[in-house]
């Protein structure tokens, strides 16, 4: 295969998607670019989805591997395994790419000096009506900590089915990590603390489904789930704990307002917030919401934060 038109190795976790998996497939058929292949992993489906995905099959771009129920990261990985491209791409089964996706990603890869290239995806219902928003955001090119940063604090967004990222980076990081819900997000993250430049296209490339079944980014528990990973990079990356330490607030602040239960939404802020070993004055801040309330606290620490009230201003102060 030639530099100008290196093989893509596309990789779809399917689990019970009978009603979807046909329209992603075809779309993959139907792309402009056709140095691809495409390795379907199914995750244990009791469903029709063999069935169909055997339809399929005449093709010879496209393999199928059935493996027990072990979860989306597992099923990914053993796509990376078998993988052979020089490029990875990924797509889930109920989502769509519009046809020059892979092309128009490509052309960036080859023109700019990055590892990875993501776009925006049109947001769909399960019937394939446009929903008038889109998932995803930024544009340019990102690396080092304050990309990495930009990532954890949600000023950039990477929707999985955008992606497309060499394989050897990839394989450099370990793969995915069983995280339910943020085995996606935790990659990117890997990635650009590894050295690798993200490039995101301000371009639609595809749509993302939004339906009943879906879980990814209705998960009531993500913004804790953030936090812990927020904690967990802190210590990767000593002198910087300030910059996690603002950003565990504004998680902390996102969970404890819209939570029904006060009671325990403030039991659980508590917990974890004292669980950061950087938080030295735990009397001093015991003292301050036993007098003040938890309500007055959370809008006293914010305002201690305050100086950073754009988070362009923010991430200026990084290496500083």
């Amino acid at each position: 295969m030639s530099t100008s038109n290196p093989l893509v190795s596309i990789i779809v976790p399917m689990f019970n998607a009978e009603e979807y998996v046909r329209d992603t497939i075809r779309s993959v058929l139907n792309q402009t670019y056709v140095h691809w292949e495409l390795i379907l992993v199914d995750d244990g489906s009791t469903d029709e989805t063999k069935n169909i995905v055997q339809t399929f099959l005449e093709d010879n771009r496209i393999n199928y591997i059935y493996k027990t129920n072990g979860g989306t990261a597992s099923a990914r990985n053993i796509g990376i395994r078998i993988a052979t491209g020089k490029y990875l791409a990924f797509i889930d089964a109920d989502d769509l790419w519009d046809k020059n996706k892979l092309r128009s990603q490509l052309d960036v890869l080859l023109r700019e000096d990055v590892s990875l290239v993501f776009s925006q995806l049109r947001c769909i219902a399960d019937d394939g009506t446009p929903l008038g928003k889109n998932l995803g955001s930024g544009t340019g090119t990102y690396q080092e900590f304050a990309a990495l940063l930009r990532l954890v604090a949600g000023n950039i967004a990477i929707p999985n089915s955008s992606v497309i990222v060499e394989r050897q980076k990839v394989n450099q990081v370990g793969n995915f990590k069983d995280l339910k819900n943020m085995e996606d997000y935790d990659l990117w993250i890997r990635l650009l603390a590894s050295g690798s430049r993200f490039y995101g296209m301000s371009e639609v490339l595809g749509s993302y489904r939004r339906h009943e079944n879906q879980k990814t980014y209705d998960d009531p528990g993500q913004n804790l789930k953030m936090v812990n990973h927020m904690d967990a990079l802190r210590k990767d990356f000593p002198g910087k704990q300030a910059y996690f330490n603002f950003l565990i607030f504004q998680r902390l602040s996102s969970y404890y307002k819209p939570h029904n239960d006060k009671h325990e939404a403030k039991d659980v802020c508590l917990r974890i917030f004292f669980s950061n070993d950087h938080i030295n004055s735990y009397r001093f801040e015991k003292f301050l919401i036993d007098v003040v309330g938890f309500d007055n606290y959370m809008r006293f620490r914010r305002l201690l934060i305050r100086r950073f009230r754009k988070f362009e201003t923010f991430l200026s102060l990084i290496d500083k």
